[in-house]
């Protein structure tokens, strides 16, 4: 498996860790414990989107109608239906509630040692 990029966590604007996406992995963002991006936030679904990553590329799957996550490029958002993978591009930010990741191709200077990220 191939590094692909990497899911950067956000606080307040700064960089505080991440998960790697590798060539056939799918994480996982939600409330529920199994999934491999915990967000600990009452208005965030169980199962709120998915990361997959394929050859050298990565979708993001919405996985939800009611209160779904946000995708925005270059500074607009974009539109999501449930369950439609859109292709993600280096500098994509990714809002869950008040959380907010970015997603970058290639390496990142902030790894996490943890094969699940938790997030309050």
């Amino acid at each position: 498996m191939s590094l692909i990029g990497h899911l950067i966590v956000l606080s307040d604007g700064v960089p505080s860790g991440s998960m790697p996406l590798n060539d056939g992995d799918m994480l996982t963002l939600g409330r529920a414990p199994e999934c491999n991006v915990r967000i600990r936030i009452s208005s965030v679904s169980k199962l709120s989107a998915r990361l997959v990553g394929e050859g050298n590329v990565s979708f993001f799957v919405n996985e939800t109608s009611t209160n779904p996550a946000s995708l925005t490029r270059n500074g607009t958002q974009l539109h999501s239906q449930e369950g439609v993978p859109i292709y993600l591009e280096h500098g994509d930010q990714l809002k869950f509630s008040s959380r907010v990741f970015l997603f970058e191709y290639g390496a990142s200077f902030f790894p996490l040692s943890c094969a699940t990220l938790a997030l309050s």
